[in-house]
């Protein structure tokens, strides 16, 4: 068995994908307002957000459910992807009552989380039948649509 396509797949969904998902969440959330545990607000008061509380969990809950966004498409179980975002919305429902920007900034990311698990799906298939064309185009134009988004919220969003 060939397992290059299982490898190139999972490290395109789990850590790049990771890398990249973290990039735009985090710029996000700064527009938005929301500051980060451990920075200091203007007044020199330390910031404590319960958004930013803990990041580490928000990653390794994007690492976990990439790896089984992408083992359930293997599997041919694609509605699991479905209860694994009905699970986390219904976690999160009361903070997202009255924060209407947390939850689209959670969709942004949940939405990349599912498009770097569907292309890491099809590299396996790619790089088994040999299509290196879309090996090599789809996973760059993903990570620069990622930039691009990142580059948006950078420069032309206004802080708030």
């Amino acid at each position: 068995m060939n397992w290059h396509g299982e490898i190139l797949g999972y490290l395109f969904a789990v850590p790049v994908g990771g890398f990249m998902i973290g990039l735009v969440s985090r710029k996000a959330l700064h527009q938005i307002g929301m500051p980060q545990k451990g920075k200091v607000d203007p007044t020199g008061k330390a910031v404590d957000s319960d958004a930013m509380a803990n990041p580490w969990t928000a990653a390794y809950v994007g690492i976990v459910e990439r790896i089984l966004f992408l083992a359930a498409l293997q599997f041919e179980i694609p509605e699991f992807i479905g209860f694994w975002l009905a699970l986390k919305v219904a976690g999160q429902w009361n903070r997202w009552a009255d924060r209407r920007k947390i939850f689209q900034v959670f969709l942004i990311g949940s939405g990349l989380s599912i498009l770097y698990a569907l292309v890491g799906f099809k590299i396996i298939g790619w790089v088994e039948c040999g299509a290196n064309m879309e090996l090599a185009i789809i996973p760059i134009s993903v990570i620069l649509f990622s930039l691009v988004l990142w580059g948006h919220l950078r420069f032309f969003v206004q802080e708030k």
